[in-house]
C-alpha cells in the first residue's frame, strides 16, 4: 500500500515565505516533491522531522519514486 493515498501536496511557499504569527520550525527535514511539502490528509500533521534518518525511513518507498527530503532551515507554519 503506498502511503501517497495518506499525504495531501501544498506549495513550499507557504511555509518558507515569513508571516507575522507563524509558528518557526527550524533545521527540520520534510518530505518534497515538484515544489511541495506534504501534511497527513487525517490530522494534517507535517511530514518532517530534525533527524533526516527518520524521514529516509518512514518514507523510503516514496523517496525511491521521486519524492525528496529536503532540508528546510526555517520554516513558517500557520496554526489554528
Amino acid at each position: 500500500m503506498s502511503m501517497e493515498k495518506f499525504i495531501k501536496p501544498f506549495p513550499l511557499t507557504d511555509i518558507t515565505t515569513p508571516r507575522n504569527g507563524a509558528e518557526v520550525l527550524l533545521d527540520n527535514y520534510w518530505l518534497t516533491k515538484d515544489g511541495m511539502y506534504f501534511k497527513s490528509k487525517r490530522g494534517g500533521t507535517h511530514q518532517c522531522n530534525r533527524d533526516k534518518r527518520v524521514v529516509d525511513k518512514v518514507y523510503a518507498e516514496l523517496l525511491s519514486s521521486g519524492y525528496e527530503c529536503t532540508h528546510i532551515p526555517v520554516a513558517y507554519i500557520k496554526r489554528g
